[in-house]
């Protein structure tokens, strides 16, 4: 391709290019070329024609004529291009005397400049400045050469610029004055006049260069003075249309054409007709269809946020909606310049645009922006009503909301159960996130899809634009102090209404009056306390969201220590009130061990007694020292676990084998697995009990994104890959321990349905938690969504001896508002558990140490004999504790007879003697263990005289020579027997029993001297031979007799 020809714009040019305007804020007026012609050259064969930029063709030829000093030439709206760049070329015949360009340089391709590249004049028009302003040569002289570019400054079409003499020799010339292009009202009279001034010199000749338009005409005066006139009288007649009227003032030293433009039209008193509707603008779709085209429309104001710190801008909305429900008939036009009130109807011209905040959800709100012209039709109108409206909106379909359809429209949602679900920004922007029925929950915690639950959500904007304003419109009761929780109700009296708009991500209403209150209804109150867990061991996992004692560098959480001493206090309270005897917690500063070492201290000064107190598990060192001086993994958070020792014992310390605890990651074998690694010691209870294995955990955050990360996944986000493996390494973790008793507890970062939850579930782990009502399953809330982030799995071993469980909401429900940050509200924060972390704390109760109580009452059964009585024990149930003796009470009626304890540890069979056969006797037995005596076991025997005596017999002995002799008697009866005996050589009596089945023996003193007679007496009633069959007799050195 051939070079592109010089720059042409020759210096000594006595024809040129003097004044340009082609943009202005709205829609573009008043366009015009100016060429100056000092020295009153012949231009019949001058014309100006127009380039693009954009491709470098021509788009448009003017014709030049006449002899005048300065020639206008004007253009219909949008007539000259606006830039970036476009270009102008001043072309003499078929020879180019100037290529001006604006907003840059190009070559021309095509027309009497083709090849030829631009000189670009180095001012330009932004679209921003008023109507009225151009771009001018300033200085003094008669060419090209002599002058410079200004502007924009206000214009002077067919006069000398302002700061611009021209000179030839000296004279002064001619100025001109033209007001065109005018627009005149049909049907009415008017004078316009068109004039010359000369102020050395008179004015010789003015002429009207083609006749005038029918119904108007020309009259000359003050020609041969220093000022000549031209007035165009319009009569009423005056023909609808545009003519263009070129007028020729002479003096001595040359002449100057100018052009008077005339529009004859009927002109609405509220200024240019629209163009189109706002509905038209607005369209069916998620953008305008009429995106980038200049459009006019009207409508009545329906709110005004112009002052100074409110919303911005004002919505208009047509009088005359169309019937299309799928198009909305409101928008809104940011300008704060042009004052309105509601009731105004006005017209706005402009382009329509998409503004697109910053934000995490793509969407952009339709509006006319700043540069739109607004007039005001001097007419009042009532707004229209609001237009009813109930959540949830429809669904999206091909990319548009359902809430598109009212955008920029006054609405008045007409729900009756309106719940908050989203506080995180009311104190900082006003904002409150309501949907109906009950909170809005995440999609892996509930059934609902994304696309229900945006459609089923609205925010509620206080429609001013500052942050963390004093006065809060959206409060319980109304007193403006009282923040609503998650959950609470719209009072049944109000009425949430005003404009649905569209900006940082969220479809919003704006009431029309800015801090409009709303008040609310608490229906999810808080608690001073968990619900009661039961157990004889309490276990708690709370992440505490960055709780660090140093401030700057590395160091997250309080700013300084102010704000340390206002987050401290918070988590004091919520763990105190807590009341767990094991606590895992999250979020840790991991450095030196002073943040856990000064939390400990403050928890334990706030303690009712030193039972209650707390010492930390000291973690072994895992790696160097981070920048903090942690050596528990090398993220600046780790977990800890804090327990009271008057009720729990570590078995020894924690494992500190880093290949054990932080293992290399499978698909990342270079990397460890955890950046922070779980927290992992063995208790028993004092006292003894069941040994658990307790293991916090803090899995990757779904903000988070490396190598490691993966892909996000479509239900569990960002590292949800890493959270699975985590998953099976903390599996693999409690087998190489070979704990059997384990807890795992803390801040998974994934909710229920989730792989890296369900990896656990089916390994035998069990959420504590699944047994708590669906509405009542949560402990974190992330854009108005609650769900399941913190959990606390037991093993199958373990899960029998969960007692209870509960979530303790005193986190998630709450509003940011009331955290321990110092920009927040100062009348909102207090030193409690609510707002201390942004999770909330889960607690389990175990049954770790078997439940003692006073044993049952023992069985008792009865053999009778013969003036005896056998009681044989059969133990019952414990208690728990061992039974450590029996107590055997005999009565005859209300008489005790006697009353015996038999050890446990024994013969658990006693037999009474002594009694009278035919009476009933009664026996009662009661147990006791190291916590009491059991309820009586009782039965009765009744002793009796057996049919035959025969089986009860001394056996036969051999008789000694002295001193003493033992004497056995021997049962062979199924009963027991009590017996007298008498030894009558030693003069000694006695009595005894024998058992059934058994036999006893009786030592006596044996004399030598004579025969010594052994007898044995049952009944008192004794006969010869009855007696002589229960005697032995022995003599020294004879066998028995």
């Amino acid at each position: 391709a051939a070079p592109a020809a010089q720059a042409v714009a020759p210096p000594d040019s006595t024809v040129f290019i003097n004044e340009i305007h082609y943009d202005n804020v709205g829609t573009d007026t008043g366009e015009l070329i100016e060429v100056a012609n000092p020295t009153g050259a012949d231009l019949s064969a001058w014309s100006i024609v127009l380039y693009n930029g954009s491709g470098g063709a021509p788009y448009s030829t003017r014709a030049l004529s006449g002899t005048g000093e300065l020639v206008v030439l004007t253009y219909p709206s949008n007539g000259i291009q606006n830039g970036s760049p476009d270009g102008i070329a001043l072309v003499n015949g078929t020879t180019v005397e100037q290529f001006l360009s604006y907003e840059g340089a190009f070559a021309a391709v095509g027309g009497p400049a083709n090849g030829v590249t631009s000189t670009d004049i180095g001012v330009a028009e932004a679209g921003t400045e008023p109507v009225g302003q151009s771009l001018q040569l300033t200085g003094t002289g008669d060419s090209y050469g002599d002058f410079t570019w200004t502007g924009p400054v206000p214009a002077t079409a067919g006069t000398a610029n302002t700061g611009q003499t021209f000179q030839a020799g000296g004279d002064q010339v001619l100025t001109v004055a033209n007001p065109g292009p005018v627009t005149h009202q049909a049907g009415t009279a008017a004078d316009y006049t068109v004039s010359a001034t000369d102020p050395d010199d008179v004015v010789t000749a003015a002429t009207v260069d083609a006749d005038a338009p029918a119904g108007v005409t020309a009259t000359v005066t003050g020609v041969g003075t220093n000022t000549a006139t031209v007035t165009f009288s319009v009569s009423p007649d005056a023909a609808d249309g545009t003519t263009t009227t070129p007028v020729t003032f002479s003096t001595a030293d040359g002449s100057v054409t100018t052009e008077f433009t005339l529009t004859v039209t009927t002109i609405d008193e509220c200024g240019q007709v629209p163009t189109h509707e706002i509905a038209d603008v607005q369209g069916s779709g998620a953008t305008s269809p009429l995106l980038g085209q200049d459009v006019i429309v009207e409508g009545v104001v329906t709110a005004d946020y112009q002052s100074s710190g409110e919303f911005g801008g004002f919505f208009i909305q047509d009088l005359t909606p169309d019937d299309d429900p799928l198009t909305s008939d409101g928008i809104r036009v940011f300008n704060n310049t042009t004052p309105v009130a509601i009731g105004d109807v006005v017209r706005v011209a402009g382009m329509p645009a998409e503004f697109a905040s910053a934000d995490r959800i793509t969407g952009s709100e339709t509006q006319f922006g700043s540069r739109a012209t607004i007039t005001d039709c001097l007419i009042d109108a009532t707004p229209p009503a609001p237009l009813p409206v109930a959540l949830p909106f429809a669904e999206t379909v091909d990319g548009v909301d359902g809430q598109e359809r009212y955008e920029g429209v006054l609405i008045e949602l007409v729900n009756d159960d309106l719940v908050a679900t989203d506080l995180y920004t009311l104190g900082r922007f006003g904002e409150i996130a309501l949907t109906t029925g009950e909170p809005l929950f995440n999609p892996s915690s509930s059934d609902r899809d994304r696309a229900d639950l945006n459609a089923d959500r609205i925010l509620l904007d206080d429609g001013f634009s500052g942050q963390n304003l004093t006065t809060l419109p959206y409060t319980v009761g109304g007193d403006g102090m009282t923040l609503p929780r998650i959950g609470d109700t719209v009072a049944a009296s109000e009425t949430v209404s005003g404009v649905l708009t569209y900006s940082f991500g969220d479809f919003r209403i704006v009431p029309v009056i800015p801090g409009t209150p709303v008040d609310f209804e608490r229906t999810n109150p808080r608690t001073d306390a968990p619900d009661p867990v039961g157990g004889d061991l309490q276990v708690a996992s709370f992440n505490v969201l960055n709780y660090f004692v140093d401030f700057g560098g590395f160091a997250r959480g309080a700013d300084d220590a102010a704000e340390l001493a206002r987050q401290e206090a918070k988590l004091v309270a919520a763990i105190v009130a807590l009341d767990a005897d094991i606590v895992g917690l999250i979020e840790i500063a991991n450095d030196d061990g002073d943040a856990i070492d000064t939390l400990v201290a403050a928890l334990n000064a706030a303690q009712p007694g030193t039972d209650d107190d707390y010492v930390a598990v000291d973690p072994p060192a895992m790696n160097t020292p981070t920048s903090l001086g942690g050596t528990y993994g090398t993220d600046a958070i780790r977990q800890a676990i804090i327990y009271r020792p008057a009720v729990v014992v570590p078995t020894g310390p924690p494992p500190s084998d880093p290949e054990l605890l932080n293992p290399p990651d499978p698909a990342f074998p270079d990397e460890p697995l955890f950046d922070r690694p779980p927290a992992v010691q063995e208790f028993v209870p004092v006292g003894g009990g069941t040994e658990i294995t307790v293991i916090v955990n803090h899995f990757k955050s779904k903000g988070s994104s490396n190598e490691q990360c993966g892909m996000p996944d479509p239900l569990g986000g960002n590292c949800d890959d890493l959270r699975e493996r985590q998953s099976a390494g903390l599996i693999d973790l409690v087998d190489r321990l070979g704990a059997d008793n384990v807890l795992l507890l803390g801040d998974f970062n994934a909710y229920e349905e989730e792989a890296p939850i369900t990896i656990l579930e089916a390994a035998g782990y069990d959420s504590a938690a699944a047994a708590l009502a669906d509405l009542d399953r949560y402990s974190y809330s992330f854009d108005g969504e609650l769900g399941t982030l913190d959990y606390i799995f037991t093993s199958p071993a373990l899960t029998p001896l969960v007692t209870g469980v509960d979530i303790w909401h005193i986190n998630a429900p709450e509003a940011r508002a009331l955290d321990y940050n110092d920009f927040n509200q100062p009348q909102l924060y207090a030193p409690d558990p609510f707002e201390s972390s942004d999770h909330d704390p889960v607690l389990i109760g175990l049954n770790l140490v078997p439940d003692v109580t006073a044993p049952a009452a023992p069985m008792v059964t009865a053999m009778a004999g013969w003036h005896a009585a056998t009681f044989t024990v059969t133990p019952g149930d414990d208690g728990g504790a061992a039974v450590t003796a029996y107590e055997v009470t005999l009565r005859d009626g209300n008489t005790v007879v006697e009353t015996r304890t038999v050890s446990a540890d024994g013969d658990l069979s006693v037999t009474f003697g002594g009694l009278r056969t035919g009476t009933t006797y009664t026996a009662s037995v009661v147990a006791t263990n190291a916590v009491g005596a059991s309820a009586a076991g009782t039965v009765t025997a009744t002793p009796f005289v057996p049919a035959d005596t025969s089986a009860l017999m001394i056996a036969d002995r051999a008789c000694p020579a002295g001193g003493s002799i033992t004497w056995t008697i021997v049962n062979t009866l199924g009963i027991p027997v009590s017996f007298d005996w008498m030894a009558q050589m030693a003069r000694s009596t006695g009595t005894g029993v024998v058992e059934a089945g058994a036999s006893t023996e009786v030592t006596t003193e044996f004399r030598g001297s004579g025969r010594n007679a052994f007898r044995v007496l049952v009944d008192r009633i004794v006969q010869d031979r009855t007696q002589s069959a229960l005697a032995r007799f022995c003599t020294p050195a004879k066998a028995p007799e």
